[in-house]
Order: C-alpha cells, then sequence, then structure tokens
C-alpha cells in the first residue's frame, strides 16, 4: 500500500492528539456518586462526571456497597475512517492513604446523615430515604410543598439541620484531603422521599446554603399516580383522577398558577387535558372517562 505524505502526517497528528488526550493534566477533582451499583455502573458514573472531550478524576462513593472508589477520566479520539470521534475512557486507580481515609470519612458522615430513617438505593444509583409526613400548619399535601416555602425551610429544620451542619464539617474535610472545589449532596446523590397524608409525594435535595428542600424535577405525585407540574411553565398534557376529591385538590393547584380548571362535577373518572389556548395562556379541561 503506498503512502502519501498526507496520509503520514495525518497519522502521526491523531497519535499525538491520543497520546496528549490520555496524558495532559487533569481538568479536576469530581466526586459522584451510584449507590448499590455494580463494577460497570460505577464506572460509567465515574466517566458520566465529565464532558466528553475533559480529562480529570473522578471519586465514585457508594453507601450500599460501602465502597469509595477513584478513575482517571480521558478522552481518546477515535478515527471512524472519515472522521475523528471523542471516545470517554477511564482506568480505576488505586487510591492513596489520604484518599482512603476521606472515603471513610465520607461513608461515615452519609450514615449519620440519615440514621433514624430507613434509605435505599434506586434504580439509577441514588440513595433515597422515606420520611412520612404529618399534618402541619403549614399544609399537608405534595401540592401544599411545592407552593409554600416556609413548609419546605420548617421541615428542613425539622429532619436535618442539625445533621447536615454535621455532615459539612465531614465534607470540608474531605474537599481539602480530595482537592475539590466542593461538594453538592446533588452530586452525590443524596435525596429524601417525603410521602404526605393524602398519598402524594415527591423526592427532595437538602440544601444546606439555602437551608430548605429543594424539589427533584418530575417526581411529584399526587395519590393518584399524576406528575405534579412544579410550574406553570410544565402544565401540560392529560392527567387522569379517580375521585372528585383529587379533581378539585388538582383544580385549587391549577388557580395558584392563575389556570382555571372546567369540569363536570358529577364526572368520576375525570381526564384532564391542558393546552395552549389560540391568543395565549393555558386552558385546562376536565371531561367523563
Amino acid at each position: 500500500m503506498k503512502l502519501t505524505l498526507n496520509s503520514i502526517f495525518l497519522g502521526a497528528l491523531l497519535a499525538i492528539s491520543t497520546f496528549y488526550s490520555n496524558t495532559s493534566h487533569a481538568d479536576g477533582f469530581k466526586l459522584t456518586a451510584c449507590h448499590g451499583c455494580d463494577a460497570e455502573n460505577t464506572k460509567s458514573a465515574a466517566l458520566n462526571a465529565y464532558e466528553i472531550t475533559q480529562n480529570g478524576i473522578s471519586y465514585v462513593v457508594d453507601k450500599k456497597n460501602n465502597s469509595f472508589r477513584k478513575y482517571t477520566v480521558y478522552t481518546e479520539w477515535t478515527n471512524t475512517g472519515d472522521h475523528n470521534v471523542p471516545v470517554r475512557r477511564g482506568i480505576e486507580r488505586t487510591l492513596t492513604s489520604l484518599e482512603q481515609e476521606a472515603g471513610t470519612e465520607l461513608l461515615e458522615g452519609i450514615s449519620e446523615l440519615y440514621s433514624g430513617k430507613q434509605y435505599r438505593n434506586s434504580h439509577s444509583g441514588e440513595l433515597i430515604a422515606d420520611i412520612v409526613i404529618a399534618s402541619g400548619p403549614n399544609g399537608d399535601s405534595a401540592y401544599d410543598f411545592i407552593k409554600t416555602s416556609k413548609m419546605r425551610s420548617d421541615l428542613y429544620q425539622l429532619h436535618l439541620a442539625t445533621k447536615v451542619n454535621a455532615f459539612s464539617v465531614v465534607v470540608n474535610s474531605i474537599t481539602s484531603k480530595l482537592s475539590l472545589g466542593s461538594i453538592h449532596l446533588k452530586d452525590i446523590k443524596l435525596g429524601i422521599k417525603l410521602i404526605f397524608n393524602d398519598d402524594s409525594l415527591l423526592t427532595v435535595i437538602p440544601n444546606p446554603q439555602t437551608e430548605t428542600y429543594d424539589i427533584v424535577a418530575n417526581s411529584a405525585r399526587e395519590s393518584d399516580g399524576n406528575t405534579i407540574p412544579l410550574s406553570k411553565a410544565v402544565v401540560n398534557g392529560n392527567y387522569i383522577f379517580s375521585s372528585k376529591e383529587n379533581t378539585q385538590s388538582f383544580s385549587q393547584y391549577l388557580g395558584y398558577w392563575g389556570i382555571t380548571l372546567q369540569w363536570k362535577h358529577s364526572c368520576i373518572p375525570v381526564t384532564v387535558s391542558c393546552v395552549e389556548r389560540e391568543g395565549g395562556g393555558l386552558i385546562c379541561l376536565g371531561s367523563c372517562m
């Protein structure tokens, strides 16, 4: 096969760029989590901590398996024939004694943060604790929780304030040992599912900076299993309600966003459809199933 000067040059350039991607200085150090994960998914979590062309060190914590792992993440350019495409790669590394110490501190800190609570790992690698919420002065449903900032901050103080403050001490120690800029609970996938008296529920992430709960997108459900929109901008699609009470609760919640639900109160079950008006704005209509 005859080699042209251009092909030799391009091959050399590809080899140099691949070498550079594999050996260049890390863009940073990141901490992520994959609770209850196998080796393959743990490695995937490490890779996904970085953008496709970034290099760095990923630490992955797994409370379920009581493990703390370290990966070098880098980009390798692969020639497909027409062009080069970036592919993320990862190599597991041995932890230093200081990194082992930091991992142990983190696992113990998570245990203390969730002590006294039943927790489990989700299918996507989060660690979720379930808390049943009794009726209170600020409300007793997921609807009330979404609408009322005081309810969110009060429950945060009741459940976690003292423990989060203690956990923050652990975090400060770990960030120093691992050269991390900061650690957020969402990065290490620590969540709480709040279950209300009316069987509505949602998942939240504790936010130590604002001292409240941040609601995870698309996690809120009312008792019929319908997704509760967190803002007016995401009110759309169809909802099915099995009772007048559930339909009325949703109607009142829409009213909070300035949206009217038109429906016959004699209809059970009810299908609610929310669509954009021709002249702008939303309209929600309920019909008998």
